[in-house]
């Protein structure tokens, strides 16, 4: 097999981990992306949209790196200090913390954003549970390099390393300094250089309310002290646990730092070099505390510090503040400013007076309604305060630009914050829904003008986890979860009108009965349909408890925001289905969307048994038997003729599909044998394009291709006609529905995804025989297990490149796109 087959990553559905500390802004050398983790993954975001200008450009690459094991909790890339004097700047040096204790190091290389951008420098062992907060800083002391990195953790440790030769926590044989805060924690840290006298100060957030100020002895190479930081302050003042803290240079010997709290409240604090002069003044001054630094064969260096003023905007508990890079510059007419988050659902813009000596919240921007919780994290973007960057209670990102005096909301990346379960292609391939533990089903669809892929919609916010999803038609979808009932929902008038407007493809040419949009009822699970916007009924009272989530119709002209996507994006529930005793675990439904599966959680065989129901009348026409325990995946043949089932108990089961006018008929025709078949849990099978063969794909890190060979009207034998063994448990896999015409030797191929969460494609030949022939870059694939692999139909209205598209989902929280060619 001579021909080559080549991957291309389209699109990855994420957002950040729901952590305090996860979220960062990368150095300017690659264009400053988003960094944050997900799930087990370290994520690089350049989002450059300019929507609301005249430009209207867009550009999105996301690129994902795979270095934990676990769920990645703490993001910090290190910053450098010049030698002369000015502020600190990101370096190429990025450290992430994950919740098993594990510190990775890892590096930039070159200047090109893409997916070897990260290197592994190392990965150790810091904590006996989670990590809480890192930081780490470069600078030149005495002529020498110095790296200095921070860690705090769930074991109420602090360690301090101290570096001079090479960023390598193991091999430099740097000894940590620890403290030990006993039952206490470091809730967040922040190294700051001190110029021009040199000093380096720690700053610790805790949660007894205090924070407190580590002062750093002279670094020398030759003298490796592991003792190299000593308390100097503990500051009073915060009545809750302190969150974050921030430094800013202010004037020279003078610096700011500010603190937030859970006691809604944001203290700005002032830090200052004493110098002896006579002071006769009976002024009122403020308490200080003051502190003292002896330096070998130099003048004792004397230090003040006390509060400068409070902050009280916020409603809620403050998480972050973060000083705008531009707003303390020498010369121009920029202003000092600060930047809030809160779980108030608000961020603030704070902006120093020098007339009035005082701070103005001049800008407030945020989310209003919805099922949010606030924000963990803000920062100003592109080094300016014209751009501001956000990350969600629930992981979710905002973006706003300042134009022409207006905050605009700009397009920007969202996905799943929990496993995703399920995936399924609408039947031309317009759009790939998918559905997650985070008990939410959203749509995804390509964005026409600039060739980016968006979240569309999200059509079903629900109350329980959400398992499975199937496309009916270019209208319909079913969907089921961790409930008894199975839920069938249509789409708006005011979605498809949105869709044709983004995508440029028209979903269906009558629209006139279809329901404006969907509402939720206060307490309630069901999607209501909204026919007439007047008529919505309005809250009795603006301070009732529970007010219903009204719709309101959009104009789409860029992908919705997280608010809109929140509130105004569902489909109304057409039907309810009620016959399983447990909880719905598939569904499947055939290629002409006039049957569909559904199948529920079952330790007995009472219970196994696959409901099959009509869309015509939305009535169960039949209840197959044949499993004893749950039925982990079904699919219907390409020609309709038959029903495919795997299950827990091992064995997959072959239903025929008949009709007799308008009913329809179904037999058990085959199941597999001990002998044959695996020997451990089937999580997936497939069918072949031609409807000849079907694919099984088990614990047992086996892939089995199945033949049929029909003799005669009435007797049909299926026999096991090749084994591949992929090392590590198979947990998805789907075949190509087209033919493949770039390979020589291929009949079909089909894609195979591993508990590792790698991916593999792989070809049947002429013979039947099974060959890997292609496999997904650790860092393209998902980190933990894949959960579904779909390939997108192919219609009129696409370019016909000869490439193939897939997508895949995974426990990693995270949907791909794939684009595979040959060459």
């Amino acid at each position: 097999m001579d021909d080559k087959m080549i991957v291309e990553m389209k699109h990855v559905a994420l957002c950040s981990n729901k952590s305090t500390n996860c979220f960062d802004i990368g150095p300017l050398l690659i264009r400053e992306p988003f960094t944050f983790g997900c799930s087990n993954s370290i994520v690089l975001y350049e989002a450059e949209s300019d929507v609301g200008s005249s430009n209207n450009s867009t550009c999105h690459s996301i690129f994902t790196f795979n270095f934990h094991s676990h769920d990645v909790v703490a993001v910090q890339w290190m910053r450098s200090y010049p030698g002369d004097g000015g502020d600190s700047y990101k370096d190429t040096s990025l450290l992430t913390g994950d919740d098993n204790g594990n510190l990775a190091i890892s590096k930039l290389v070159g200047s090109t954003l893409d997916s070897s951008a990260l290197e592994l420098v190392e990965k150790s062992k810091v904590h006996d549970g989670s990590i809480h907060c890192l930081d780490g800083i470069t600078f030149d002391s005495d002529h020498c390099p110095v790296t200095l990195i921070a860690s705090s953790g769930a074991d109420s440790k602090l360690r301090i390393w101290t570096l001079f030769d090479k960023l390598n926590l193991v091999d430099s044989g740097a000894t940590p300094q620890v403290l030990d805060f006993k039952n206490g924690f470091v809730l967040g840290l922040k190294f700051h250089l001190l110029q021009p006298c040199g000093v380096t100060v720690l700053a610790c957030a805790c949660d007894d309310f205090k924070i407190r100020l580590y002062i750093g002895k002279e670094f020398n190479k030759s003298n490796k002290n592991d003792s190299n930081f000593v308390q100097s302050a503990v500051l009073q003042g915060h009545e809750d646990w302190v969150r974050s803290i921030t430094f800013t240079n202010f004037k020279p010997n003078s610096w700011l730092f500010a603190s937030t709290s859970q006691d809604c409240t944001v203290r700005v604090w002032k830090l200052e070099q004493e110098h002896e002069e006579a002071n006769g003044s009976n002024f009122l001054q403020v308490k200080k505390q003051t502190f003292s630094i002896d330096r070998p064969a130099q003048d004792t260096l004397k230090f003040s510090v006390f509060i400068d003023t409070v902050l009280e905007g916020h409603e809620n508990w403050v998480y972050s503040a973060e000083w705008c890079n531009s707003g303390n510059k020498s010369g121009g007419n920029k202003k000092l400013q600060l930047l809030t988050a809160s779980m108030d659902k608000t961020i603030i813009v704070w902006e120093y007076d020098d007339n009035d000596k005082m701070w103005v919240d001049t800008v407030r921007v945020g989310e209003v309604g919805g099922n949010t919780l606030g924000f963990y994290k803000a920062m100003f973007h592109r080094s300016s305060n014209r751009n501001i960057v956000a990350q969600s209670y629930s992981g979710a990102l905002y973006y706003w630009r300042l134009d022409n005096g207006r905050w605009q909301t700009e397009v920007v990346n969202s996905g799943h914050m929990a496993p995703v379960h399920d995936i399924d292609w609408e039947s031309k391939g317009n759009f790939l829904v998918s559905t997650s533990k985070d008990q939410t089903t959203r749509i995804f669809s390509e964005w026409k003008p600039h060739s980016t892929w968006h979240e569309m919609a999200r059509p079903q916010i629900h109350g329980f986890d959400m398992q499975c999803v199937a496309m009916l038609n270019n209208q319909h979808f079913v969907s089921g979860g961790d409930e008894k009932v199975v839920r069938v929902f249509r789409a708006p008038k005011n979605f498809l009108e949105n869709f044709e407007s983004l995508t440029g493809r028209n979903l269906s040419q009558n629209v006139d009965d279809a329901p404006q949009g969907a509402s939720v009822p206060a307490l309630g699970l069901s999607n209501k349909a909204v026919f007439s916007i007047e008529k919505q009924a309005a809250p009795a009272s603006k301070n009732d408890q529970y007010i219903d989530n009204l719709f309101q119709p959009l104009t789409l002209k860029h992908p919705p925001s997280e608010t809109d996507l929140l509130q105004n994006t569902l489909w109304p529930e057409v039907s309810k289905l009620y016959g399983h005793v447990y909880e719905i675990y598939a569904v499947a439904s055939n290629r002409s969307g006039t049957l569909f599966a559904t199948a529920s959680k079952s330790t007995q065989a009472q219970h196994a048994g696959i409901y099959v129901w009509q869309t015509s009348t939305w009535k169960n026409v039949a209840v197959l038997k044949g499993h004893t325990l749950t039925v982990t995946q079904m699919e219907f043949s390409p020609d309709g003729r038959f029903l495919i089932s795997v299950s827990r108990d091992r064995k997959w089961s072959l239903y025929s599909i008949k009709y007799d006018g308008e009913e329809v008929m179904f037999e058990l025709v085959a199941q597999s044998e001990k002998k044959t078949c695996h020997s451990r849990i089937i999580w997936s099978c497939s069918w072949a394009p031609d409807s000849n063969s079907f694919i099984t794909a088990s614990r047992d890190k086996k892939v089995m291709l199945w033949k049929l060979d029909e003799e005669g009207d009435d007797c049909l034998k299926v026999s096991r006609h090749s084994v591949m063994d992929c090392g590590v448990s198979t947990t998805a896999v789907a075949f190509s529905p087209q033919q493949v015409v770039g390979l020589s030797s291929v009949k079909h191929i089909f894609a195979v995804g591993l508990e590792s969460g790698v991916i593999q494609v792989c070809a049947v030949d002429d013979d039947a025989g099974l060959t890997s022939i292609l496999k997904f870059n650790a860092h393209m694939s998902h980190s933990l297990s894949v959960q579904r692999l779909k390939w997108r139909p192919r219609n009129a209205a696409m370019e016909d490149d000869g490439s193939l598209c897939l997508a895949s989902c995974g426990l990693d929280n995270q949907v791909k796109i794939f684009r595979l060619s040959f060459v």
